[in-house]
């Protein structure tokens, strides 16, 4: 008779396809066992690892004692692996009202004398105060279609130093505790005629970050690694990705 696999609340079923009396029910840890309908397998997550079961495997019973098995055991050993992935978190910054040009390594900021911070409000995606994760993905969009800079953008746990726009970048001791590394994007790009902006992507992100104590907020710092000539009031905007801890 065959089997069938099914996610019900909190609980992996698997049972005869003419039965409503499961054969087995099993309460799932967050994060530990992913049902994928699409790809017809159910894949277990453990100690950094995962191992796919194809639905089409589990039509006897002796293979479902050994899912059972299996799956005991791995619940009994797991480990938490991430898993928790919240709403992108978005800051848009405007630079100033000139078109003065960049030289390599120039901050990217609000202002020539009172830049404002640029702030990552991680309680968006969820996370609680001194909580950990990983940034997993990053987006940059400006809305100027003719500049190819690459950008990298600083991360910090508390508030550095803001760096005046158009000066360079400075890379300072005092804050090695407060760093948290940074992310380099590709060179800017457009599209097709008609295109207004510009954007890159970083899409194999796997950035580890544990913010400070009461803290939900990571600060950022822009810096272009290439000299271009900005638009008045150019605009450019960020998105983190991040899977929760």
């Amino acid at each position: 008779m065959a089997k069938t696999l099914s996610l019900v609340g909190n609980i992996l079923r698997i049972e005869d396809s003419l039965s409503s009396i499961p054969d087995f029910e099993f309460p799932l840890n967050s994060g530990l066992v992913i049902l994928d309908k699409e790809a017809a397998q159910v894949r277990f997550v453990f100690e950094n690892r995962e191992v796919a079961i194809n639905v089409a495997d589990i039509s006897t019973y002796d293979t479902i004692a050994k899912v059972k098995t299996q799956l005991l055991l791995w619940k009994a050993n797991a480990v938490q692996v991430g898993g928790k992935m919240g709403e992108p978190v978005e800051v848009t910054i405007t630079r100033p009202a000139d078109t003065t040009a960049y030289s390599a390594n120039d901050a990217i900021s609000s202002s020539t004398s009172a830049p404002v911070a640029i702030i990552f409000d991680l309680a968006i995606a969820g996370l609680e105060a001194g909580g950990s994760g990983y940034l997993v993905k990053a987006r940059l969009i400006s809305n100027k279609s003719d500049i190819t800079p690459r950008i990298r953008v600083h991360l910090y746990k508390s508030a550095p130093s803001q760096v005046n726009d158009n000066s360079a970048f400075p890379l300072l001791w005092a804050n090695r505790a407060n760093r948290i590394g940074y992310i380099d994007f590709p060179a800017l790009a457009t599209a097709g005629a008609g295109s207004d902006a510009t954007h890159s992507l970083v899409a194999d992100l796997r950035l580890p970050f544990k913010l400070a104590s009461g803290e939900t907020r990571l600060w950022a710092i822009i810096q272009t690694l290439d000299a271009f000539t900005p638009s008045s009031g150019q605009q450019f905007f960020l998105s983190l990705l991040i899977d929760r801890n």
